[in-house]
């Protein structure tokens, strides 16, 4: 739901938000330096190899500009810019047993936090890690 060119809230299953975003305290202001604190880009987990590489196809086929692709060992990862330039990470979760974890259950060789094995991994950025990302 838009309000104006104020606010957007996001949602799912009848809620009323699960995601709110507001210029209120930025509109007029001047962009955030390149390497100033902010949001790095929003990242949307696929359930599948096949659900991003349908999702791949159908921005191939638009002929949307792409700003890269990786393969982090824990997952798969396509970028693009949004239209108003945010950064939106496409990306699916391979399943754990093909992680390359060391013997200890750690996932040093990809990241070189000391980070164990638990439940699930997610992104990391800003030097902040949240429950969400490792649980």
């Amino acid at each position: 739901m838009m309000y104006g060119r104020q606010a957007a809230f996001l949602s799912a299953g009848g809620y009323h938000h699960h995601i709110g975003l507001n210029t209120w305290h930025s509109e007029g202001m001047p962009e955030a330096p390149l390497e100033g604190v902010g949001l790095y880009h929003t990242a949307i987990a696929y359930p599948t190899r096949h659900d991003l590489a349908l999702i791949l196809k159908r921005l191939i086929e638009a002929e949307y500009p792409l700003t890269g692709a990786s393969d982090h060992g824990v997952s798969e990862a396509i970028y693009l810019n949004d239209p108003d330039g945010n950064g939106v990470e496409l990306y699916w979760d391979k399943p754990k047993a093909e992680w390359p974890m060391e013997a200890d259950g750690s996932l040093d060789r990809i990241l070189g936090y000391g980070l164990k094995y638990s439940d699930s991994f997610g992104n990391t950025h800003l030097g902040k890690i949240c429950k969400k990302d490792v649980v």
